[in-house]
């Protein structure tokens, strides 16, 4: 039996408890940046935005804290971690031409 108000009533009972908790979509990203000393530093996060702000205020990374400011010059983004983590790897194999060929290329 098949009402179309009890389904509509349902469905709004529905919404309403998935708003109570949003979810939040976590976005996988590798990025490079550009030490003040010319060197790149490749990494993955799963929160560019904050992982960027904390480089540059001697919060993270051993190598970036003694060689702020740090700019960002490259990143990709990703649906999985594992994706990621994959080009991640990739990258940090290139040399230094290599990176700077994939640098300008986005640029």
């Amino acid at each position: 039996f098949f009402h179309p108000d009890l389904c509509l009533l349902t469905l709004g009972i529905l919404l309403f408890f998935i708003s109570l908790y949003p979810t939040q979509i976590i976005m996988h990203a590798i990025y490079i940046l550009e030490c003040n000393d010319g060197t790149y530093y490749t990494v993955y996060t799963n929160n560019i935005e904050n992982r960027l702000k904390v480089h540059n205020e001697w919060k993270w990374a051993k190598y970036t804290r003694g060689r702020i400011p740090v700019k960002l010059v490259y990143n990709e983004s990703f649906e999985t971690e594992s994706e990621a983590r994959k080009r991640e790897y990739a990258i940090k194999k290139l040399t230094r031409k290599e990176k700077n060929e994939l640098i300008k290329k986005e640029s």
